[in-house]
């Protein structure tokens, strides 16, 4: 997985990437952002650029993620996501 990460205005925005590594989790995007958050950094934008976000535990890493910046009081928006990620990630937020 490869993860390019810039600012703009004032959103850090992520964007990733799959690479060769095909059963990545995306545990690398969830310690970026809590670095982000240890140095104040709460407003994301993240796109999954040819990423296959299908299996399980990455949705749960983004939930995880979600829920530990809405808790800092900032916000995650997943830039032209899917309607499947849309429909499992909303069915896993409901969930959990």
């Amino acid at each position: 997985m490869k993860i390019e990460t810039y600012a703009k205005g004032r959103f850090q925005v992520l964007r990733v990437t799959e690479g060769d590594d095909k059963i990545s989790d995306l545990s690398e995007l969830q310690d970026l952002i809590i670095g982000y958050l240890n140095r104040g950094k709460c407003q994301y934008r993240c796109q999954l650029r040819r990423c296959l976000v299908y299996l399980q535990r990455r949705y749960r890493v983004l939930v995880n993620c979600h829920r530990m910046i809405s808790e800092r009081g900032g916000e995650l928006c997943i830039i032209e996501p899917t309607q499947a990620s849309l429909t499992r990630l909303s069915s896993s937020t409901s969930t959990a």
